[in-house]
């Protein structure tokens, strides 16, 4: 069986060396042991880890879908849109579209699936993001969400225990993603009304206001970078495969903030 206790040695000989005596050696193996635990938390079970990530991801994006009467067309295009991005192989788009299906079943387990779910990849607020962030991909894919799909949202963050505030921020980063899509093809008034509403919405998908501190905009925006890193994502068990949708979040945001950041004068 490999070692996995390399966070307390490397803490017990750091602890040796700073203090010169075993009472901090041990103290340090402690501190090595418990940050260990926190940045790589389940990557003994990486396999599984992402055999559920994919399994949930796509039956519950079925079941969002279906969440308001029937699939549209646009729907199933962005389902697709997401296994290309994704890269995957033939046999995977297969299984892909085969728990696609299975979520839009009348008796589709919800709540069964997603305790599984919240069970495997709960505890990795990384994974728990890109997760929601594929369904709400799926919510917005032909537009506004309906009511229903909207409780189903919050049906799934409450499971995972995502607040209002951070489903809203996902949301606009979809949305934001969505339009870059879309290069810009909307119809706009002016360009100066969609210069004031590119700014808007780059401060919401920042999660901060226009009167915050220029500080509070570096911190937020390095804090989502953080979040959405693809290094951090894979380390925490996101299917390599889906490395492409994370480096897409992280040029959104990024893009939020250039934008914010030019609009201030901020260096």
């Amino acid at each position: 069986m490999p070692f996995n206790g390399w966070g307390a040695l490397a803490g017990f000989v750091l602890g040796l060396l700073l203090t010169h005596n075993l009472l901090g050696g041990l103290v340090g193996a402690f501190v090595g042991w418990v940050l260990q635990q926190r940045l790589f938390e389940g990557t003994d079970a990486l396999p599984g880890v992402r055999q559920i990530f994919f399994e949930t991801a796509f039956s519950v994006m079925g079941h969002v879908a279906k969440a308001d009467g029937r699939v549209s067309e646009q729907e199933i295009r962005t389902a697709r849109g997401i296994m290309a991005r994704m890269s995957l192989s033939e046999p995977e788009v297969r299984e892909a579209i085969r728990l696609f299906s299975d979520g839009k079943r009348a008796d589709f387990p919800l709540d069964e699936v997603m305790q599984r779910f919240a069970r495997a990849c709960g505890r990795s607020r990384m994974l728990v993001r890109s997760f929601m962030e594929l369904q709400l991909e799926a919510a917005l894919a032909d537009g506004p969400m309906s009511g229903v799909q909207r409780q189903l949202m919050e049906r799934l963050a409450r499971h995972l225990g995502v607040s209002a505030a951070e489903l809203h921020q996902l949301e606009a980063l979809i949305l934001a993603a969505q339009r870059h899509q879309r290069g810009g093809a909307r119809q706009r008034a002016s360009a100066q009304r969609a210069a004031k509403s590119e700014l808007a919405e780059a401060y919401e998908l920042l999660g901060v206001t226009p009167e915050a501190s220029d500080g509070e905009v570096k911190r937020a925006y390095r804090k989502l970078m953080s979040r959405h890193h693809p290094d951090k994502l894979a380390a925490q068990g996101l299917p390599g495969d889906m490395r492409a949708l994370a480096e897409e979040k992280t040029r959104e945001i990024r893009a939020a903030y250039e934008l914010v950041r030019e609009a201030r004068g901020m260096r």
